[in-house]
Protein backbone atom coordinates (compact mmCIF):
# COMPACT_ATOMS: atom_id res chain seq x y z
CA UNK A 1 0.00 0.00 0.00
CA UNK A 2 1.50 3.24 -0.82
CA UNK A 3 0.29 6.67 1.15
CA UNK A 4 0.41 9.97 -0.49
CA UNK A 5 -0.51 13.58 0.84
CA UNK A 6 -0.30 16.72 0.06
CA UNK A 7 3.53 17.69 -0.02
CA UNK A 8 4.53 14.50 1.49
CA UNK A 9 6.66 11.84 -0.19
CA UNK A 10 5.30 8.49 -0.75
CA UNK A 11 5.63 5.64 1.84
CA UNK A 12 5.39 1.89 1.24
CA UNK A 13 4.37 -0.31 3.41
CA UNK A 14 6.23 -3.62 4.29
CA UNK A 15 5.86 -6.81 1.84
CA UNK A 16 4.70 -8.53 4.76
CA UNK A 17 1.80 -6.55 5.12
CA UNK A 18 0.83 -6.98 1.18
CA UNK A 19 1.20 -10.61 1.87
CA UNK A 20 -0.78 -10.88 4.86
CA UNK A 21 -3.69 -8.92 3.01
CA UNK A 22 -3.84 -11.26 0.27
CA UNK A 23 -3.77 -14.05 1.89
CA UNK A 24 -4.89 -15.85 4.77
CA UNK A 25 -3.39 -19.61 4.72
CA UNK A 26 -1.32 -20.16 7.59
CA UNK A 27 1.56 -21.16 5.83
CA UNK A 28 1.96 -17.42 3.99
CA UNK A 29 0.92 -15.53 7.47
CA UNK A 30 4.11 -17.63 9.08
CA UNK A 31 5.89 -16.13 5.85
CA UNK A 32 4.50 -12.79 6.08
CA UNK A 33 5.39 -12.81 10.11
CA UNK A 34 9.07 -13.37 9.66
CA UNK A 35 9.63 -11.12 6.39
CA UNK A 36 7.54 -8.13 8.78
CA UNK A 37 10.07 -9.14 11.34
CA UNK A 38 13.09 -9.04 9.30
CA UNK A 39 11.89 -6.08 7.56
CA UNK A 40 11.05 -4.20 11.07
CA UNK A 41 14.59 -5.54 12.28
CA UNK A 42 15.96 -3.54 8.96
CA UNK A 43 13.71 -0.31 8.32
CA UNK A 44 12.36 2.38 10.34
CA UNK A 45 9.11 3.30 8.51
CA UNK A 46 6.61 2.87 10.36
CA UNK A 47 3.77 1.50 8.28
CA UNK A 48 0.41 3.28 7.49
CA UNK A 49 -2.65 2.74 9.82
CA UNK A 50 -6.01 2.81 8.09
CA UNK A 51 -6.76 6.10 10.53
CA UNK A 52 -3.74 7.73 9.01
CA UNK A 53 -5.04 6.86 5.29
CA UNK A 54 -8.30 8.26 6.35
CA UNK A 55 -6.77 10.83 7.77
CA UNK A 56 -4.80 11.52 4.64
CA UNK A 57 -7.96 10.97 2.32
CA UNK A 58 -10.02 13.83 3.80
CA UNK A 59 -6.82 16.20 3.59
CA UNK A 60 -7.15 15.57 0.35
CA UNK A 61 -10.72 15.77 0.05
CA UNK A 62 -10.99 19.07 1.84
CA UNK A 63 -8.45 20.06 -0.86
CA UNK A 64 -10.19 18.93 -3.57
CA UNK A 65 -13.34 20.69 -2.43
CA UNK A 66 -11.32 23.81 -2.09
CA UNK A 67 -9.97 23.77 -5.56
CA UNK A 68 -13.26 23.23 -6.79
CA UNK A 69 -14.52 25.96 -5.02
CA UNK A 70 -11.72 28.40 -6.68
CA UNK A 71 -13.35 26.69 -10.14
CA UNK A 72 -16.48 27.65 -9.54
CA UNK A 73 -16.02 31.13 -8.48
CA UNK A 74 -13.39 31.64 -11.55
CA UNK A 75 -15.89 30.02 -14.03
CA UNK A 76 -18.61 32.28 -12.21
CA UNK A 77 -16.67 35.39 -12.84
CA UNK A 78 -15.96 34.36 -16.79
CA UNK A 79 -19.24 33.51 -17.30
CA UNK A 80 -20.31 37.12 -16.30
CA UNK A 81 -17.51 38.72 -18.07
CA UNK A 82 -18.67 36.49 -21.25
CA UNK A 83 -22.43 37.91 -20.49
CA UNK A 84 -20.53 41.58 -20.46
CA UNK A 85 -18.80 41.20 -23.43
CA UNK A 86 -21.69 39.14 -25.01
CA UNK A 87 -23.96 42.35 -23.96
CA UNK A 88 -21.43 44.83 -25.86
CA UNK A 89 -21.27 43.37 -28.85
CA UNK A 90 -24.69 42.88 -29.10
CA UNK A 91 -25.00 46.49 -28.56
CA UNK A 92 -22.00 47.36 -31.30
CA UNK A 93 -23.79 45.04 -34.27
CA UNK A 94 -27.30 47.53 -33.28
CA UNK A 95 -24.92 50.03 -34.06
CA UNK A 96 -23.44 48.83 -36.88
CA UNK A 97 -26.84 47.83 -38.44
CA UNK A 98 -28.11 51.29 -37.91
CA UNK A 99 -24.62 53.27 -38.97
CA UNK A 100 -25.34 50.36 -42.42
CA UNK A 101 -28.69 51.97 -42.53
CA UNK A 102 -27.76 55.21 -42.63
CA UNK A 103 -24.89 54.95 -44.83
CA UNK A 104 -27.45 52.81 -47.11
CA UNK A 105 -29.66 56.21 -47.37
CA UNK A 106 -26.53 58.63 -47.64
CA UNK A 107 -25.66 56.32 -50.98
CA UNK A 108 -28.44 57.17 -52.21
CA UNK A 109 -28.96 60.60 -52.02
CA UNK A 110 -25.25 61.34 -52.97
CA UNK A 111 -26.17 59.24 -56.55
CA UNK A 112 -29.26 61.41 -56.33
CA UNK A 113 -27.50 64.92 -55.63
CA UNK A 114 -24.46 63.53 -58.71
CA UNK A 115 -26.71 62.88 -61.27
CA UNK A 116 -28.41 66.29 -60.54
CA UNK A 117 -24.52 68.29 -60.13
CA UNK A 118 -24.27 66.50 -63.64
CA UNK A 119 -26.95 67.95 -65.60
CA UNK A 120 -26.45 71.57 -63.63
CA UNK A 121 -23.17 71.22 -65.10
CA UNK A 122 -24.03 69.73 -68.82
CA UNK A 123 -26.70 72.90 -68.24
CA UNK A 124 -24.27 75.50 -67.14
CA UNK A 125 -22.10 74.13 -70.44
CA UNK A 126 -24.75 74.78 -72.52
CA UNK A 127 -25.72 78.25 -71.30
CA UNK A 128 -21.72 79.38 -71.36
CA UNK A 129 -21.51 77.85 -75.04
CA UNK A 130 -24.68 79.81 -76.28
CA UNK A 131 -23.45 82.66 -74.15
CA UNK A 132 -20.19 82.92 -76.58
CA UNK A 133 -22.30 82.25 -79.58
CA UNK A 134 -24.48 85.78 -78.80
CA UNK A 135 -21.87 87.55 -77.75
CA UNK A 136 -20.01 86.83 -80.87
CA UNK A 137 -23.20 87.38 -83.08
CA UNK A 138 -23.33 91.13 -81.79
Amino acid sequence: MTKKGKGSRVEKSSCAELLAEKDSDAETSEQAGAIATSAAAGSAEVPATNDDILTEIHKMKSAVHDRFDELNGSLSSLKSGLTAVNERVSTIEDAVESHEKRLDELKRRHESLASQCMMQQAKQDYLEKKNNRESRER
